[in-house]
């Protein structure tokens, strides 16, 4: 009995720690300037002199002003805000795209 009821405490523990690192995704935000768009893929200098990759999908939302924005925007010097998901600055997927005025980066 009490080496079921151990095994049954074991099994739980490793499906909640697992569970838990499964969702570890954490949300980023990069603000920069944009170094190059091509495909489902942006760089960005950040404005703190970093390079930062991050991925596009269709669900990545794109706005200016507020307002919706065409991909087609997103051109080499504009400045950004990007809110992002992943698991860390290596591995990210834009879930938001903000076109904003000129950030100076001096």
């Amino acid at each position: 009995m009490l080496r079921r009821l151990t095994t049954l405490v074991l099994t739980a523990t490793g499906l909640i720690l697992g569970g838990v690192n499964a969702f570890g995704n954490e949300e980023f935000r990069v603000i920069g300037t944009l170094l190059s768009h091509q495909d489902s893929r942006i760089a960005i200098q950040g404005t703190d002199g970093r390079t930062v990759l991050v991925q596009l999908d269709k669900q990545t939302a794109i706005t200016k002003d507020g307002h919706p924005a065409d991909a087609a925007e997103l051109t080499v010097g504009r400045s950004v805000v990007v809110d992002a998901f992943g698991d860390s600055e290596a591995d990210l997927l834009a879930l938001e795209i903000r076109i904003v005025p000129l950030i100076d980066n001096r």
